[in-house]
């Protein structure tokens, strides 16, 4: 049911024209600040957010999770850790304690991935990873 509902918002935007949204945050570019790494977004309708998989039983408006999942930084001697996220207005803030220079940052990028981001539309954010100088 669930992949039919955003099949058929796919639909109504590309084939029907309707100015509605149809994917969830797509990220867009990455800034270095000191310690921390700002991730930016495009196609957030009405801002980010966490939410939960559908059929999680947590709803978009009351998450049962506190903090944001999925997110991992990398430092500059290539080993990836988990990073504390928080949402500040359009963009993601991650950092970790362990990785005091972060160079890179993944969301959703492993075999079962739990993340939380969406937008206020009820879409979950796409996985991806913001490095390409390592083997895929």
């Amino acid at each position: 049911m669930i992949a039919g509902r955003r099949l058929a918002i796919t639909a109504r935007h590309l084939v029907y024209g309707e100015e509605i949204a149809f994917t969830g945050p797509v990220f867009s570019h990455a800034r270095i600040e000191q310690n921390r790494i700002r991730l930016f977004f495009e196609g957030a309708k009405g801002g980010l957010t966490m939410g939960s998989a559908p059929g999680s039983g947590e709803t978009i408006s009351s998450p049962v999770s506190s903090s944001l999942k999925g997110f991992a930084v990398r430092g500059t001697d290539g080993r990836w850790f988990p990073a504390e996220a928080r949402i500040e207005e359009k963009t993601v803030l991650l950092s970790s304690d362990a990785v005091p220079k972060p160079v890179a940052a993944r969301y959703d990028w492993k075999s079962l991935p739990d993340g939380n981001l969406y937008d206020r539309a009820g879409l979950p954010a796409l996985p991806f990873r913001t490095d390409y100088d390592q083997p895929r």
